[in-house]
């Protein structure tokens, strides 16, 4: 690039579009000309002129202290390789200044200044924080300092300021949005770090959580884009399979003990968007689903928006109800993984044992036939009791105080009768080991609509046989 060596200011927006090393060029261009290249240097802004410095001296330094003619001095005289010693700039006429000016040429970062051009009262670097990058103490110009070549970009993220090797910042920056957080939160970024043995090659990307939800790719959702994972999300760069449930776990962690209001609904409508389509954790989504409707009720729709009113969760009468259903939720799923029983049973908890072991057989339009299938639970069928069975209409809110019938093992089925055409009904089946309850499961149904017309046996598990509560 051969830009004009005179002629008006340069115009600043063909400026923002040139890279740090055209602008470069521009300046020692521009100091062949010393008397006028200041001046038409005035249009920069003071942080395209410390991009410069920073990129040529290889290090950052902040120049707060001096004014933007200081700084283009200091700049041109760096470019063309008169920085050999410490910078001496232009003496100050009012003497009332002169202790304020010291202090701004200390705060000039001379690659080869030694110790005898310091001044006294500057403060040793400390051997256990040495300077981002190394320093060659010779005579040589600026241009002779180690650390990134002319041609490096750099992370935009102050905080960061990574040098790239893609289009956005690996270590800072979302792999989807390639986006980054002024302040970063963990709790609501993803990192491609499987624990699982077959996956040891993770790429180490990080994505906002959000993002992830949103993308079809990630398989959190169903889509016909990719194979829907159950408490896991793909990696969009290397596809490899990651945990999700420490994530739903660490929302509901900071929901417990939330204060403010914006808070405590964020983190709950993250953790219900996280299992919202699950099979395989129905018992964890329903208890977090119940805590999501009950601050619904109170506060209205929650779209998920972290900046809503800043209320706090103390004044809401829900409050310590929903964040109670939190601790619940995090013990449910500690549970589910610790494989530690109640009360000294050897039997799983009732959150490992799915509902899909309870089916209805024969149904028509006023009864149905519950059946126990126990054979893929020989635990549960060796260490139970009894079975005892109760049923509701689903639009009603209670269950009688007597049961509808006991199971006694070896025996698996009971008829109940009395029931209504095409009407929804509630099944609610706890499992006892003498007087020590062992499970429970609450399971939907519906009456036939035809008269004589018996359906087959239907799996608690299915559509019409959901969790109500675990």
């Amino acid at each position: 690039m051969d830009p004009p060596r005179g002629g008006p200011v340069i115009d600043p927006a063909k400026c923002r579009l040139m890279s740090v090393d055209e602008k470069r060029e521009l300046v020692r261009d521009l100091s062949k000309s010393p008397e006028s290249a200041p001046d038409r240097l005035q249009s920069w802004t003071r942080r395209e002129i410390v991009e410069i410095l920073c990129s040529d001296l290889g290090r950052e330094r902040k120049y707060t202290g001096l004014s933007k003619q200081r700084m283009l001095d200091y700049l041109f005289r760096l470019v063309s390789g008169k920085s050999s010693g410490p910078v001496e700039h232009v003496q100050e006429k009012e003497k009332g200044r002169e202790k304020g000016k010291e202090r701004e040429k200390e705060s000039i970062p001379e690659p080869n200044t030694t110790n005898h051009h310091q001044s006294p009262a500057k403060r040793p670097r400390k051997s256990d924080n040495p300077s981002r990058l190394p320093i060659i103490t010779n005579n040589s110009a600026a241009s002779d300092v180690t650390g990134p070549t002319n041609n490096s970009r750099f992370c935009q993220n102050v905080a960061c300021r990574a040098i790239l090797r893609d289009n956005f910042c690996r270590r800072c920056s979302c792999c989807i949005c390639f986006s980054y957080d002024d302040n970063k939160d963990p709790s609501l970024w993803l990192s491609c770090s499987s624990d699982q043995h077959l996956q040891k090659d993770t790429c180490g990307f990080s994505c906002h959580l959000e993002c992830a939800l949103k993308d079809e790719r990630t398989g959190i959702l169903q889509s016909g884009q990719c194979k829907k994972l159950d408490g896991g999300y793909y990696c969009t760069r290397c596809w490899k399979q990651n945990d999700l449930l420490g994530s739903w776990k660490k929302q509901l962690v900071i929901a417990k003990d939330a204060r403010r209001l914006d808070v405590l609904c964020h983190r709950i409508y993250l953790s219900h968007k996280i299992l919202v389509s699950t099979e395989k954790y129905l018992v964890l989504h329903e208890i977090v689903d119940t805590a999501l409707k009950k601050l619904e009720a109170e506060v209205g729709p929650i779209s998920g928006a972290p900046n809503m009113s800043r209320g706090i969760v103390s004044r809401l009468t829900v409050g310590a109800e929903v964040q109670k259903l939190c601790a619940q939720a995090i013990d449910a799923m500690e549970s589910l993984f610790s494989g530690v029983s109640p009360a000294g049973s050897r039997i799983p908890r009732p959150c490992m044992v799915p509902p899909n072991f309870v089916k209805f057989e024969a149904i028509t339009q006023t009864s149905v036939m519950v059946f126990l299938d126990l054979v893929h639970y020989p635990m549960l069928a060796q260490e139970a009791t009894s079975f005892n069975i109760w049923h509701r209409m689903a639009v009603t809110e209670a269950y009688l105080t007597n049961p509808t019938g006991i199971i006694l093992p070896p025996s698996k089925k009971l008829p109940v009768t009395g029931l209504a055409p095409a009407t929804s009904y509630i099944f609610k089946i706890i499992a006892f080991k003498n007087s020590i309850e062992l499970g429970s499961w609450e399971i939907r149904t519906k009456t036939s609509y035809q008269k004589d017309d018996p359906r087959g046996s239907m799996p608690g598990g299915t559509r019409l046989g959901q969790i109500v509560r675990a």
